[in-house]
């Protein structure tokens, strides 16, 4: 069973934090190692996903949870709840899981590549892997900053014009002036 294995390596986690824990501390660092472990053993029923806390405890992710994120995510947090939910496809939530991390890597100075992504069948007992370095997704990048920029350029902006028109007449703006006249 795969919970078997989740908790043998918490307890190897905790031994490494015990061992660990004054030398980090002593030099201004916390124990912070999260992991997500997944997949499906011979004697397990269905595929399942586990989050690991650096105190080596774990919960069980299912259905109510369709994404996880550990490390630094607060810059593409509102993607991922925008768009992932239970019935999407895995290719939209790879997309979509790029261009979260891309908008975090674009605004913090400690998230890069590379992106390591791991892909399981249920019932294959197999996974695959590729890793994405910076060169294999300059191009998604850009394309992304491009659509965004298009994206604002499409939005309605009538709804703004009560707080220009509150705008003293000494501000040079060509947008109130053609609307004033």
């Amino acid at each position: 069973k795969l919970y078997k294995a989740v908790n043998a390596f918490g307890e190897q986690v905790k031994r490494v934090a015990d061992e660990d824990l004054a030398s980090l501390e002593k030099a201004g660092f916390k124990f912070d190692l999260h992991s997500i472990i997944g997949g499906q053993l011979k004697d397990d029923t269905e595929h399942k996903l586990f989050l690991l806390y650096p105190e080596g405890n774990w919960v069980e992710l299912d259905q109510g949870a369709p994404y996880v994120v550990i490390g630094n995510s607060g810059h593409g947090k509102a993607i991922l709840n925008r768009i992932l939910n239970e019935d999407t496809s895995m290719r939209t939530a790879l997309k979509t899981g790029f261009l979260s991390f891309d908008s975090t890597r674009v605004s913090s100075n400690n998230v890069d590549f590379p992106i390591d992504v791991v892909l399981y069948k249920k019932d294959s007992y197999q996974i695959v892997d590729t890793r994405y370095e910076k060169k294999d997704m300059e191009h998604v990048s850009s394309q992304w900053a491009e659509e965004l920029k298009n994206a604002l350029e499409n939005i309605k902006e009538d709804w703004m014009d009560a707080a220009f028109e509150k705008v003293p007449e000494i501000v040079d703006l060509p947008e109130i002036k053609s609307k004033r006249k």
